[in-house]
């Protein structure tokens, strides 16, 4: 596609088409080089300025990135707001109360946070319900006992800023909060845990 929007700088069935792969495929540093091969006309385009920052705001969540900071709020304490802990590594999980797949992994995050938590893993649930689900929320989170520090996105604002748009997302931070890992698969981060925090 790189190749076809030089050839085709003015081309919006392109700009649609780099669209869909960026929504379909969540961010790429590539749609980016495509994005600033369109021609000046093109990227005056009200479509095009809204993909722009979404690829800006994505692109933060680069690997080696600080993760970024947020106002949102402590679901159990209102008055505190988003913080990363210090520990050797984090686990930024973005999630809501009746996404299936998503309260599917909470067994294997309460076993893994019991197992390493006191060697220097901690986790951070970020939940994107809607306001009318405060309740729900909260049961889901007594229902599996989970330990670790819950933030409340209200409808799901923030994380659409960020351009987080399926869920489970997670991302596996270092001591530092840079970004080491998105999506790790359970087997992965707890091989990484066992190898890392002996």
């Amino acid at each position: 596609m790189s190749g076809y929007v030089k050839e085709n700088k003015n081309s919006f069935a392109a700009l649609w088409k780099l669209i869909e792969k960026f929504e379909g495929n969540g961010y790429e540093e590539i749609y980016e080089t495509i994005f600033n091969n369109f021609s000046p006309e093109i990227k005056r385009k009200k479509t095009a300025e809204t993909l722009r920052l979404a690829l800006k705001n994505a692109g933060n969540f680069r690997i080696n990135n600080s993760f970024p900071a947020s106002k949102i709020k402590n679901i159990k304490e209102p008055g505190s707001e988003f913080s990363i802990p210090a520990a050797k590594y984090t686990l930024v999980d973005f999630w809501f109360s009746s996404c299936k797949p998503c309260l599917e992994q909470m067994p294997f995050f309460v076993d893994l946070y019991s197992r390493y938590h006191a060697k220097g893993f901690q986790i951070i649930g970020i939940a994107t319900d809607q306001g009318k689900y405060k309740s729900s929320l909260l049961k889901i989170i007594g229902k599996f006992n989970i330990p670790w520090t819950n933030y409340w996105d209200v409808d799901g604002k923030q994380a659409s800023e960020w351009t987080i748009t399926s869920f489970p997302t997670n991302y596996l931070l270092d001591e530092n909060g840079k970004i080491i890992a998105k999506n790790i698969p359970e087997k992965e981060l707890s091989a990484l845990l066992e190898k890392k925090l002996k």
